[in-house]
């Protein structure tokens, strides 16, 4: 799966645009939302934090500081936990497939 559907598919299960969720400086918590899970997918395939940055369009410390505020979400949300593996899930999907 190319990493522009990943973030389409992210955005528009939360409804929002996938270009404000990179364009956005800081955005709303959805965006910030849509934006954390999208980095988060991405280490999960082995992007390096400066390569997501570079994705991102965001500083490699922003990137780190989204990874490490996702981690503790992941822990702390049921909901949070379950979405994120939704995607992850479809992910790894679309890579056995190929």
């Amino acid at each position: 799966m190319h990493i522009q559907t990943i973030l389409k598919n992210i955005a528009n299960y939360y409804g929002v645009d996938h270009e404000d969720v990179i364009k956005s400086p800081r955005g709303t918590r959805t965006l910030i939302k849509v934006r954390d899970i999208y980095f988060w997918v991405l280490s999960r395939l082995g992007q390096s934090h400066q390569e997501i940055a570079q994705i991102g369009k965001r500083d490699r410390s922003s990137v780190t500081h989204s990874l490490i505020r996702t981690k503790r979400a992941l822990k702390e949300d049921d909901l949070f936990r379950k979405e994120v593996l939704y995607f992850l899930s479809q992910v790894q999907e679309d890579r056995v497939r190929l």
